[in-house]
């Protein structure tokens, strides 16, 4: 299957960046795990199980064969944290840009998304995606607001119109590794930015309970 993006991962989420990159009717293909999902996406074109009351755009398919990501230049990765490595891993191998849609530390690791790609993806070019947004109002194409964080150098989101016409839409944070934290560390109750609590304290450590927040 041959695709603009791909989308890894159809909960709520990930459909609702599905329809709205698909809006414009930009081909989206969705990897989900159930295969009854996957046909009632490509049949219906709805999403009952986690986005109910949501229309998907006729350009976005389904799959459950991550295998059909392998031509797909750009995959946005909306997986909870705890299955983060293993989907990645699973993923075909190529040099790819995986845009990071989840928030989390691994149980075990304690390591941050953008760390779990890294380590499992080394050739993969990194960007973490984050809110605060609601996926009911961005499939519905309401206004909303979100950070795009690479780490590497900036960047700037242009929308081209035609030969020397352009707009800028969005530049870059050059912080991928720290968005993904503070984000983390909001949940954690530690406060926006989240490095000065633990860094004042040496007795500070992630409470158990939330260490597989997503």
């Amino acid at each position: 299957m041959s695709a603009a993006i791909g989308i890894v991962g159809a909960g709520a989420w990930g459909t609702a960046l599905a329809a709205a990159l698909g809006s414009d009717g930009s081909d989206v293909l969705v990897w989900a795990r159930e295969a009854e999902l996957v046909a009632e996406m490509n049949e219906r074109h709805t999403n009952s199980l986690f986005l109910p009351g949501a229309s998907l755009p006729a350009s976005v398919r389904a799959t459950s064969d991550l295998g059909d990501m392998a031509k797909i230049p750009v995959l946005l990765v909306v997986v909870p944290a705890q299955f983060l490595a293993s989907v990645i891993g699973d993923l075909p191998d190529g040099p790819r840009d995986l845009v990071l849609c989840a928030k989390g530390i691994e149980a075990g690791s304690g390591r941050l998304m953008s760390e779990v790609a890294e380590h499992v993806s080394p050739n993969a070019r990194l960007a973490v995606l984050s809110g605060p947004t609601f996926a009911h109002e961005v499939a519905a194409g309401l206004p909303t607001a979100v950070t795009l964080a690479c780490s590497g150098g900036h960047c700037q989101l242009l929308l081209v119109e035609g030969a020397g016409r352009y707009r800028r839409l969005a530049t870059t944070i050059d912080d991928a590794l720290g968005e993904a934290f503070d984000k983390t560390a909001k949940l954690l109750g530690l406060g926006y930015p989240g490095g000065p609590a633990p860094s004042t304290s040496r007795s500070w450590q992630c409470p158990p309970e939330t260490s597989n927040s997503k």
